[in-house]
């Protein structure tokens, strides 16, 4: 008897987390609405929250504006602004802190037999509200992802790969942590969809834990009404 993709997705990281229990568990939702202004241009509007499996289960939540533009076909230009609050949980000053987030990327896709493939380069800076000379965390991300078209099959498997590096992008001195995924993607009625993904992250150092994140994301898309035209 077959077993369903999603069921599996909900399995593994199950498993990573019994097995490897000196490692973090944590948890991922989102929940997005998606604006179609034309063929060109999209805007996403999107609520997340994160948790996690030690200490205080809080990790973050945010919201975030983004934009896209289609400036060729395959190829699309991003912008993006994310409000942050993150609980720090560590050390002797603890308490939640607010960030403001920008990134701005761009995104080239192609097509190989049931294979789509897309790239992505995106450079993101996150400032801490409220603090005197606050901490660099400024980030290239190199990410490439692939989805296979499964005739007859609505939930096609999807793998992903992304790098981060600080500052610039050098891999030799600035390679900090990387992450892998598994997921899929489906349509539900009505311009909804629904996306489940195990995903891995890796430091380079070990002095982060290596994250298990289990991340479920809900989107609704609207398309802007067409003008009905009128005859004079």
């Amino acid at each position: 008897m077959k077993i369903k993709l999603s069921l599996l997705l909900f399995l593994i990281p199950c498993l990573l987390l019994f097995s490897q229990n000196s490692e973090v568990y944590e948890s991922w939702s989102k929940v997005g609405v998606e604006y179609k202004l034309n063929d060109f241009v999209n805007l996403n509007f999107s609520g997340d929250l994160r948790l996690k499996s030690i200490g205080n289960s809080y990790k973050k939540s945010f919201f975030e504006i983004e934009s896209d533009f289609k400036v060729q076909k395959n190829i699309t230009l991003g912008l993006a602004y994310r409000n942050m609050d993150q609980l720090d949980d560590q050390g002797g000053i603890q308490g939640h802190e607010k960030f403001n987030r920008y990134h701005a990327y761009i995104r080239k896709g192609f097509d190989h037999k049931n294979f789509n493939f897309r790239f992505r380069l995106q450079y993101q800076k996150k400032i801490q509200n409220k603090i005197e000379n606050p901490e660099d965390r400024n980030f290239w991300r190199l990410k490439l992802d692939s989805e296979y078209n499964i005739k007859n099959w609505k939930y096609d498997p999807r793998i992903g790969f992304e790098i981060f590096l600080r500052d610039e992008i050098n891999f030799n001195e600035n390679y900090e942590r990387y992450r892998v995924y598994l997921g899929t993607k489906f349509n539900l009625k009505k311009r909804k969809s629904l996306s489940i993904r195990y995903i891995m992250q890796k430091y380079l150092t070990n002095q982060n834990p290596t994250l298990h994140i289990l991340r479920i994301s809900y989107n609704y898309e609207i398309k802007k009404k067409k003008e009905k035209k009128t005859i004079s």
